[in-house]
């Protein structure tokens, strides 16, 4: 039996709408929680049961970003056809997705603010991840829109979404196609495992965290040209060598973005 946080008087039932990563992470976190969900995996497709039986006081748009507002638009279609749309308090069901860029009128945007692989996460993982809901000035409370999830959550404003997004993307992937070139260098050109990085990374990644800027070392943090050169002439020929050049470009001009 699944738990039961109120919405409107209504008892929270989401409904998971689509088949890709994100459903299925999801559907393996709520069920974790115990939360009352149901799942719908042809989100191009909605039969005639699917609108008679509908109860959902929370629907999860979990597609492409092109195509949320299509499917939300054929389900409320579908609802008013019905006349299932209306939840026994008189509320109708929230709509929400979860794309980090991505504005749709009528469907609040909720990120949560992870990476998700094939591999499911334990229910420690899931409950650290944070969502950044879409901003709608309606005084709605973060448990009410997210129907009891226990994340933490923040609000933007939807002009910020896009902002936001490409932050967590240069954040996410930028370093992650680096570290995938890396170890494959360490193993192909220089013998070594890709493990024997790892320490190095966390701790890395763990000073940036806690000290920003001051975690910062290596020579173009010294002014070390004649370090710089030789990496360069080492790297060159290479993709790497494109980008360490851009990097110290970026490092030179961070002090007048950071002024």
């Amino acid at each position: 039996m699944g738990q039961v946080p109120a919405f409107a008087g209504t008892p929270a039932h989401h409904l998971l709408v689509g088949s890709g990563k994100i459903s299925r992470h999801f559907a393996k976190y709520f069920a974790e929680l115990n939360l009352s969900f149901g799942t719908w995996t042809t989100p191009r497709e909605f039969s005639a049961d699917f609108f008679r039986n509908f109860r959902a006081t929370h629907v999860w748009i979990l597609v492409s970003d092109r195509a949320i507002a299509g499917v939300a638009a054929r389900i409320r279609e579908g609802l008013t056809e019905f006349g299932t749309g209306v939840l026994p308090s008189g509320e109708t069901a929230r709509f929400l997705h979860a794309s980090g860029a991505t504005v749709v009128d009528g469907v609040r945007g909720a990120h949560p603010l992870m990476t998700f692989g094939d591999a499911l996460y334990d229910l420690d993982t899931y409950r650290r991840i944070p969502f950044v809901l879409e901003n709608a000035f309606d005084g709605e409370l973060a448990s009410e829109i997210l129907g009891g999830l226990p994340n933490v959550a923040v609000a933007i404003e939807p002009s910020q979404r896009a902002l936001y997004h490409s932050l967590v993307s240069v954040a996410g992937n930028f370093p992650a196609m680096l570290w995938a070139e890396v170890f494959a260098r360490f193993e192909r050109e220089l013998g070594l495992p890709r493990e024997i990085l790892a320490p190095f990374l966390f701790r890395t990644l763990t000073n940036v965290l806690e000290s920003g800027d001051a975690a910062l070392t290596g020579p173009l943090v010294r002014g070390d040209a004649p370090t710089v050169r030789n990496h360069r002439a080492a790297l060159a020929g290479t993709s790497l060598s494109t980008l360490y050049g851009a990097f110290e470009d970026f490092f030179q001009s961070r002090g007048n973005d950071h002024a």
